[in-house]
């Protein structure tokens, strides 16, 4: 009897409380509840609306203060089944069109989108991907509308895909009339409800969706819209920082019997063929997506046809060093204009010597640029060394070099540890016993005088950890940064293994580069003449100097 008053009793209570709580109280309840279903993965739920919000956040939030953007002429052009298109073969390649990004600021302001389009398909892109957000990628509906006119004519042309903050009907409606196959949907900016109901909206439409995500959360929410084409993202929309291995953990989400349901596409970081050959055996990925490196690309075709498993990168590729870099300003400007390597003077009697600590930042700064997150090791292969040093530092992923002359070793060993620099440039007359300690990659000076080429290195075998050599005037008393030019001819008597390695230093800049007709080195190291004084760049004659050696190289390559 005590047992069942007392359960009698609790029952009363907690009907009584149920009554006493206002509705007003419980229905907040069933709407956070709702709300959390929604929105529970988007970055930040739960936290205080005056937070600063992400880049994603600001760019999502600006796309619904849009009008629809009327026009476009191509409402009802043939549409492509992007699903089957991006499913032929061992892989496709979705190359993208961009002329900025947040993280990178301007990639390719004046780049012809026609003229890039065709290079894409006519190398055997499947998707040609136009960025159309107007203020943080520069883009617009119009370049869309020009790719997909300049590429329709095509036999087996490429599909179209609007890659936009897509967040209503409006913006799928326009992406049809401006010629898209295909809409990127952002599940990290749009409601759960609001992801199905755009897939929908596409297929309704006769677009196909490719929804994108980047957590196991949003993966599962992709996997559940109602799409067969689901892009991982390997970049963080929120940070904008990269994880390659995001497409392998979310890859495996899906499993083997259902991977014939959904095409599979890895998204940000690629810049090789080596890095789809990971993302092929590491996730089984159906589809790549490649952009700012193929952007930063001088030849689009070529790049896209290296990314596909035909030519690798061409052995005619000049590549473009700038010297004497003392600050972080200077540094950006030369990763951004598309140099490869960026030379760092420790040498104390030069004018452009700087500290461990400076040059730490500056490094650490080249990595952020080239989103490498450890100090490069080169690869154990049998490849030809400049053949190595053109992959490593191919489109935007420039490589830090420490030039030191005559130095004690232990410093020279401090500064490796300290600053986390790529390779060292020995700059004076270190012996092959002084070469053998370090432990990175080094670059020789070769010292160049008006009729001959100094150097005992020369004489014998290249040390497996020589990389490369700078050839650079030499005077009666002074050994490198005279700012004077040698006669290059004098290179062809050197050896074509060691030639094919050579950086050339000494007085260059773009107008001593563009009648040049040097054939078989690696490329030019600039300093002097691209200053306003010592340790500081003339930010238009570093951009001159880069576009010079890649134009020789173009004129090479069609030779």
């Amino acid at each position: 009897t005590f047992i069942i008053m007392k359960a009698f009793v609790v029952v009363s209570l907690v009907i009584l409380a149920e009554a006493l709580v206002p509705s007003a109280i419980k229905g907040v309840v069933r709407q956070y509840a709702t709300k959390e279903e929604e929105c529970g993965h988007l970055f930040g739920f739960g936290e205080s609306e005056d937070r600063e919000k992400s880049i994603l956040e600001q760019i999502a939030a600006a796309q619904y203060e849009k009008a629809e953007y009327l026009g476009g002429e191509l409402a009802d052009a043939e549409r492509i089944n992007v699903f089957e298109r991006l499913k032929e073969g061992e892989v496709t390649i979705c190359a993208e069109f961009k002329r900025a990004s947040p993280s990178k600021g301007p990639i390719a302001i004046d780049a012809k989108i026609n003229e890039v389009a065709v290079a894409y398909a006519d190398a055997g892109a499947a998707l040609i991907s136009v960025l159309t957000e107007p203020e943080w990628f520069q883009g617009s509906l119009e370049d869309m509308q020009t790719a997909r006119k300049a590429v329709d004519s095509l036999e087996n042309r490429p599909a179209i895909l609007r890659k936009d903050f897509v967040i209503n009907e409006q913006m799928i409606r326009e992406a049809r009339n401006f010629g898209a196959d295909a809409v990127l949907l952002i599940v990290a900016c749009l409601q759960k409800s609001q992801l199905k109901d755009l897939v929908d909206t596409c297929f309704r439409f006769g677009l196909e969706p490719l929804v994108e995500a980047h957590s196991e959360q949003e993966m599962h929410l992709a996997l559940n819209s109602g799409a067969r084409c689901i892009g991982i993202n390997n970049r963080n929309l929120h940070t904008f920082k990269l994880d390659m291995d995001a497409t392998r953990r979310l890859a495996s989400l899906v499993s083997p019997s259902e991977r014939v349901q959904y095409m599979i596409a890895s998204l940000s970081g690629v810049a090789s063929r080596a890095d789809v050959e990971h993302l092929l055996t590491s996730a089984n990925v159906d589809s790549v997506l490649v952009g700012e490196s193929l952007m930063r690309a001088h030849d689009k075709r070529a790049a896209v046809r290296e990314l596909l498993g035909f030519h690798s990168q061409d052995e005619t590729t000049l590549l473009a060093k700038v010297c004497g870099i003392t600050s972080m300003e200077d540094a950006k400007v030369a990763c951004a204009a598309g140099a490869h390597f960026i030379g760092l003077i420790f040498a104390p009697k030069s004018k452009r010597c700087i500290s461990q600590e400076t040059a730490k930042a500056i490094v650490q700064s080249i990595r952020a640029f080239g989103e490498r997150e450890t100090r490069w090791t080169p690869p154990s292969t049998t490849q030809e060394k400049a053949h190595i040093l053109r992959a490593a530092t191919a489109r935007g992923r420039p490589l830090s070099v420490a030039v030191v002359q005559n130095q004690p070793l232990d410093q020279v060993l401090d500064i490796i540890q300290n600053t986390g620099v790529d390779l060292i440039q020995l700059h004076g007359d270190e012996d092959e016993t002084y070469a053998n300690q370090l432990p990175i990659p080094f670059f020789r000076v070769l010292h160049v005088s008006q009729d001959h080429v100094q150097n005992i290195a020369i004489n014998h075998a290249i040390p497996t950890n020589c990389f490369g050599f700078v050839a650079d005037t030499a005077t009666s008393d002074t050994r490198g940064g005279t700012g004077q030019q040698f006669d290059w001819s004098i290179l062809t008597k050197l050896p074509s293994q060691i030639r094919s390695l050579v950086l050339i230093a000494g007085g260059v800049d773009a107008e001593s580069i563009r009648d040049s007709d040097i054939k078989g080195i690696l490329g030019f190291d600039a300093s002097s003449r691209l200053e306003i004084q010592p340790g500081v760049k003339e930010h238009q004659k570093l951009h001159d100097y880069v576009n010079a050696v890649n134009t020789l190289s173009s004129s090479e390559e069609k030779r």
